[in-house]
């Protein structure tokens, strides 16, 4: 099967079937098109696509959980096998940590790690040298307090990064991989994306505020 590519991390769509490296599939969202419609073109009509311009993606199943985390209003989702299909969207990191029967936990994490190093590695003005250890470091830190739910370690380890000298990139790291424990990290997560904030200034002024900035509002901050 040709290897297809998820546009926002840059990484294989196909997946590896258990205990066999030879059975793959391809998952995800694939081949994904839309276009802008007339009323669409930006700066003469009222969108952000272009008129008669076709833009295809697709995006692996570990980003499509990324963005629909991120989603204001929750992803609408139906279990085929049961009645009533309703449920209620959680991230397949909460999932997996909490389900006792997602058994191959380790191998889940390993590859959320990567994929979200992969992301962040795609994000404009984070300088390659701070990039290279970066989600690695983080989760050093914070993983097994999370995965534990040891909610009020993390809250101190990350209040000690929002007031610490750390670089920009480590601070976005934090950022990326908390996100899923949002609700439980909130003032911590608010305090380190005020740091973020301020590093930006420093180091770049006003046109690096603003990059950090979309890249906080790509991650869903609700504060």
């Amino acid at each position: 099967m040709a290897e297809k590519l998820c546009n926002l991390c840059g990484l294989s769509c196909n997946l590896s079937g258990v205990g066999s490296e030879s059975w793959v599939q391809e998952s995800g969202l694939i081949d994904a098109a839309v276009r802008g419609g007339f009323l669409s073109t930006p700066g003469n009509g009222y969108g952000a696509l272009d008129d008669t311009v076709e833009y295809k993606f697709s995006l692996c199943e570990f980003c499509l959980d990324w963005l629909f985390n991120q989603f204001k209003i929750p992803v609408d989702m139906r279990d085929t096998d049961m009645d009533p299909p309703a449920i209620e969207f959680k991230p397949a990191a909460i999932l997996v940590q909490e389900d006792e029967w997602r058994k191959d936990k380790d191998r889940f994490f390993e590859e959320y790690k990567r994929r979200n190093r992969a992301r962040l590695e795609g994000v404009k003005g984070v300088p390659i040298v701070e990039r290279a250890s970066l989600i690695d470091d983080v989760y050093n830190e914070l993983d097994e307090l999370l995965l534990s739910s040891r909610y009020e370690e993390a809250r101190v380890r990350m209040l000690g990064y929002a007031t610490g000298n750390y670089p920009l990139a480590v601070l976005m790291g934090i950022m990326m991989i908390t996100y899923p424990w949002r609700e439980q990290l909130r003032e911590a997560r608010h305090e380190v994306s005020m740091r973020i904030l301020q590093v930006a200034h420093k180091i770049g002024g006003e046109d690096k505020v603003a990059e950090v900035s979309r890249f906080l509002s790509g991650q869903g901050q609700r504060l």
